[in-house]
């Protein structure tokens, strides 16, 4: 196994909230448990999977990470993200699987070439759901999401979230299956069908849901 690679500064894409519309609410609690840097180079390594660990992330009290990872590309296919996604391990891994079971096959099925890409909408970013102040901590604020909001395909056309998704033909049932294996992968995921914010992309993430913390929001 290579070297771990230097720790690095994370990478934030949005400005920091006010501290008063964040500290009031409980920090989201991970799906899994953290995952050391070492751990998740050996976890990933099955998946091709191409990262920058970057030091602990810690912002506005209930914001950040221990173990952040940039998340380049995955699979032996070597998807792309565009822009890389500051996110954990167990993201990359979720994200690794839908990207392999799900995405992949829909795109050979219906295009004959794979998915090269993905545009990284949202990654971590400090803030509360919806940008609503005083709302609970989004899952974004704690590395453990991600939005997604179109695909490349190996010829260079990209399938666009807001534009494909109500389309009868290849790219609106690429979606569509993208979507049915984002339920099973992750413990939400939401699209244009949830509400007004999603109608642009895929929100993909691995929050505890529900007394037991194992219910699942797919819609």
């Amino acid at each position: 196994m290579p070297p771990l690679p230097e720790l690095r500064p994370a990478i934030t894409n949005a400005p920091i909230p006010e501290i008063s519309t964040l500290e009031m609410a409980p920090p989201p609690r991970p799906f899994e448990p953290e995952v050391t840097i070492a751990a998740c180079q050996r976890s990933l390594a099955d998946f091709s999977a191409e990262f920058l660990p970057v030091q602990p992330i810690q912002e506005a009290i209930v914001c950040g990470h221990a173990h952040p990872i940039i998340l380049e590309s995955l699979l032996t296919t070597k998807v792309t993200l565009l822009p890389a996604a500051t996110s954990n391990c167990n993201m990359a891994g979720a994200l690794a699987r839908w990207l392999e079971n799900y995405v992949q096959p829909a795109a050979t099925t219906h295009f004959g070439e794979p998915v090269v890409a993905l545009r990284n909408a949202s990654s971590y970013v400090c803030r509360t759901r919806n940008n609503v102040p005083g709302a609970r901590v989004s899952e974004h604020a704690t590395a453990n999401a991600l939005d997604v909001s179109a695909f490349q395909l190996r010829s260079g056309n990209w399938i666009s979230v807001l534009e494909h998704w109500p389309t009868e033909g290849p790219e609106g049932l690429l979606l569509r299956t993208a979507h049915q294996g984002g339920c099973a992968e992750f413990t939400t995921m939401l699209g244009p069908e949830a509400n007004a914010s999603h109608l642009d992309h895929f929100h993909l993430d691995l929050g505890r849901h529900g007394s037991t913390g194992t219910y699942r929001i797919c819609e």
